[in-house]
């Protein structure tokens, strides 16, 4: 008897669009069930670092997110 193989999907290419709000401040509309399990919450803050051909998110500790907000 032959066993059976468990055929994979293939990974979708996800393309999301740079949005900006009123004051100009661009941010980015991510939905998923993948974001729990990074530990994404609601109002997680990240830092976006923009070069030539890509865009890195990096997750801002709660500590350095309210020091940021009592600075402004």
């Amino acid at each position: 008897m032959a066993k059976k193989t468990k055929e994979t999907k293939a990974k979708k290419n996800r393309l999301y669009t740079i949005q900006s709000d009123v004051n100009h401040v661009p941010f980015l509309n991510i939905r998923g069930k993948f974001l729990e399990k990074i530990g994404v919450e609601v109002g997680s803050r990240w830092e976006m670092i923009e070069s030539e051909d890509m865009l890195i998110l990096k997750k801002m500790p709660q500590a350095i997110s309210e020091y940021n907000d009592t600075l402004k």
